[in-house]
């Protein structure tokens, strides 16, 4: 066995060799890291040359840092889970996941200080996964909440490890700012400009901001000049150079090749459901028109904003559900399902979702991952493991 530090090389061609060395073979290897098998071979004999990987089919992880290990690990442990919703969503005829990811939280507690803690930790652990995507981006766009924040933060403390991107990376919020109180400092505005700061070294010129711009429409009945209130607010909306860059006449949302986000669900509790979910406050949603009675019959949660449908909906509640989903100003499903689609088309990193337990969240994340086909890279923690885990068998004795 050799002494000497072998030379670094990536966490998949890493991953590559840690199943080898437990037996798998090199179409299922290829089928679970979603490449193909020639490029398998070539990765596994650059491990052996190497030496992480000898003939006798024993990985040797010594050489791997802390966090090399922990990144390889995520990838292997998730290949069963993977295959088994790549299943389903072909199933359904939708996109399917390219990878899992998952990292260990510290803890599965769901109390306020428990979740900050989890997200930090998960946000630490998974950036240099997340970065990697990133870097093969051209145009990113941004969601919000204190999930990506944490990310971003991680992203922060590797600049020193990575040189600025050539040419420069373009980032966009997936929307404004929601009508009612916010986080300003964890809109979709300002981490777009955090991200793009840190991946562009400071480089000026390559991030929009969508700040003052609404992100949904208000649920109002009077009318301005004879046109409804509706019309006057996408019309503002327009006047923003940026949304009219991305998503109106300059149609640049066609261009995005990577989105960063998290999800949201409703379910998170009573006192959580009276102050509404995700980017939705309790004001926002009264001002959109939205009540709770309304979320609980017709939304599971959302994904960057995009509510997510509740299954079984009969036809006229999926038409005010598509109603009002019109309404929202930002990104849409349809964008995500085209970039899901392009990712594998382009080999571009795609739809980006980290997301931590619990059950309600689990929901979201199998829906997105198996109906509506927008998750091309997911990143989740042990919990999130297990409850999707969960609702794959339940799902298994329902066909």
């Amino acid at each position: 066995m050799r002494t000497n530090r072998p030379k670094p090389l990536g966490t998949d061609k890493l991953a590559a060799a840690k199943l080898r060395s437990q037996g798998v073979i090199q179409t299922d290897i290829a089928h679970a890291l979603g490449v193909t098998e020639p490029t398998i071979g070539r990765w596994i004999k650059q491990c052996e040359k190497e030496g992480y990987l000898e003939n006798v089919l024993r990985f040797h992880d010594q050489y791997l840092s802390a966090g090399q290990r922990d990144q390889v690990d995520a990838l292997v442990e998730a290949t069963d889970l993977r295959d088994d919703l790549r299943d389903v969503a072909i199933g359904r005829n939708t996109t399917p996941l390219r990878r899992i990811r998952v990292y260990d939280t510290g803890s599965h507690g769901h109390g306020d200080d428990e979740w900050s803690a989890r997200r930090v930790l998960f946000g630490h652990r998974v950036a240099r996964d997340v970065l990697d995507l990133i870097l093969t981006s051209r145009v990113c766009a941004v969601a919000w909440g204190h999930t990506v924040a944490g990310i971003i933060e991680g992203i922060a403390e590797l600049t020193a490890t990575f040189d600025k991107p050539k040419p420069a990376i373009e980032f966009f919020p997936v929307r404004g700012d929601p009508l009612g109180a916010i986080d300003a400092r964890t809109s979709p505005s300002a981490l777009c400009a955090q991200l793009g700061a840190i991946v562009n070294h400071a480089a000026a010129g390559h991030v929009r901001s969508l700040a003052g711009v609404p992100a949904v429409i208000p649920e109002v009945q009077a009318r301005f000049e004879g046109e409804a209130d509706a019309e006057v607010i996408k019309r503002y909306a327009g006047l923003s150079k940026a949304y009219d860059e991305i998503y109106g006449a300059g149609n640049r949302r066609s261009e995005i090749d990577c989105i960063l986000t998290t999800i949201g669900a409703i379910s998170q509790g009573k006192q959580r459901a009276r102050e509404g979910f995700g980017v939705y406050t309790k004001d926002c949603l009264e001002t959109w028109g939205v009540n709770n009675a309304w979320l609980s019959t017709h939304v599971l949660g959302d994904c960057a904003g995009v509510f997510v449908e509740r299954p079984g909906l009969r036809e006229e509640d999926r038409q005010d559900f598509e109603r009002m989903s019109l309404k929202w100003l930002g990104i849409s499903l349809e964008d995500f399902q085209r970039c899901a689609r392009d990712a594998e088309n382009k080999k571009r990193p795609g739809v980006i979702v980290a997301a931590l337990g619990d059950v309600d969240r689990a929901r979201v994340v199998f829906e997105c991952c198996t109906r509506l086909g927008i998750v091309n890279e997911l990143f989740v923690d042990y919990e999130m493991k297990r409850h999707l885990e969960m609702l794959l068998e339940a799902n298994d004795k329902n066909l």
